[in-house]
């Protein structure tokens, strides 16, 4: 696909299953919205998956960085896209590789 006109963002939610993601998203979206970026989804994954091939809503918003569906993977903080050093470095790379940018909310909000 060819890369879209406005800016592209996709949220990438990783919760538990009991926990509220209403307020996370919602602050994701208003950064979407306040950026001035298209929103092209929001994609969840279950906090339990802590494998990379498990965690097959990461996937698909990578995948959807290097077909042009979306230029920034927008997450409520750093953890969301992993607690372990070594994958949320990987993840950061894909994401550079696919000319995309992570941009992670809380730290938006606390400026």
């Amino acid at each position: 696909m060819t890369k879209p006109a406005q800016p592209t963002a996709v949220v990438y939610l990783c919760t538990a299953k009991d926990e509220p993601v209403v307020t996370r998203k919602a602050m994701c979206e208003r950064i979407a919205r306040e950026s001035g970026m298209h929103l092209a989804g929001v994609i969840h994954d279950d906090k339990g998956a802590t494998e990379p091939d498990q965690r097959r809503g990461l996937t698909y918003t990578l995948q959807m960085l290097l077909d042009g569906d979306a230029d920034t993977i927008i997450v409520p903080t750093g953890e969301m896209l992993s607690v372990l050093p070594d994958e949320k470095a990987r993840v950061s790379r894909s994401v550079r590789k696919a000319g995309g940018r992570i941009i992670v909310a809380s730290e938006v909000s606390a400026r």
